[in-house]
């Protein structure tokens, strides 16, 4: 399968992820960043497991399909890589072939309940104070002190 590389990652809002120069994040751009950065334990890897990992970053670099087992060592890089977990979820179900905006709007139009990002505000009548802030004073008891 070849994902979408050119997809830029969003949060749930549509706003973009952006790269370290402010530019927008896209699939590719964090799939080569995963395989261009010493994570912890690649120390560990042996040439193969390392050739693997440049071999998935070729891919997104020149828009080449990818097997699934490069998708797993994307994904597995990829969460290793970002610590924003929204990021991270986007990355892998564009990796899956998965538009989250089109499954939203989906199941919008399925008749799903659609669960606010920002809570409401409280309904009824706005509550405004009409008196004065009363002084309450504590007498220290047994049961208080």
């Amino acid at each position: 399968m070849t994902p979408n590389y050119s997809k830029i990652l969003t949060d749930l809002n549509g706003i973009g992820f952006s790269d370290a120069q402010g530019n927008p994040l896209t699939l590719g751009a964090a799939v080569i960043l995963a395989a261009s950065v010493n994570l912890p334990g690649d120390d560990a890897l042996g040439p193969l497991d390392k050739f693997r990992v440049g071999e998935m970053g070729m891919c997104a670099f020149r828009g080449l399909p990818m097997s699934d087992a490069q998708i797993a060592v994307a994904k597995d890089r990829i969460g290793k890589a970002y610590n924003n977990p929204m990021m991270v979820f986007m990355a892998f179900e564009a990796l899956d072939g998965i538009d989250v905006g089109v499954a939203v709007a989906q199941d919008i139009q399925a008749g799903a309940p659609i669960i606010p990002l920002v809570p409401a505000p409280p309904a009824g009548p706005a509550v405004t104070p009409t008196a004065a802030p009363v002084e309450v004073t504590v007498e220290p008891t047994p049961a208080n002190v």
